[in-house]
């Protein structure tokens, strides 16, 4: 087996493509996480967590490259989790 080292360059590609997969299917996911969103259960309660793995992979993206295309995207990821606070019944926490 010939194993060659990971490069910086090949984590950065890893993580610029799962940023690029994110986006494409971001608005997707969250409507497909409000369609099964259930108060009432403790299974459908379930945290639509792909919204920080965007955030951070995005913020991260920026700091490397400076290009405001990611930080955008990380900001929109953000500012979505105060919308997902309308979703939680009040006895899971503060509105």
């Amino acid at each position: 087996m010939n194993l060659k080292p990971t490069s910086q360059a090949d984590y950065f590609n890893l993580i610029l493509n799962a940023a690029n997969e994110m986006k494409h299917y971001y608005d997707v996911e969250l409507e497909k996480w409000r369609q099964r969103f259930d108060p009432t259960t403790l299974l459908g309660r379930d945290f639509p967590h792909f919204i920080f793995r965007s955030a951070t992979f995005e913020a991260f993206l920026f700091h490397q490259t400076g290009e405001k295309q990611h930080a955008e995207q990380a900001k929109k990821a953000l500012l979505e989790l105060q919308n997902l606070e309308k979703w939680f019944p009040t006895a899971f926490g503060p509105n």
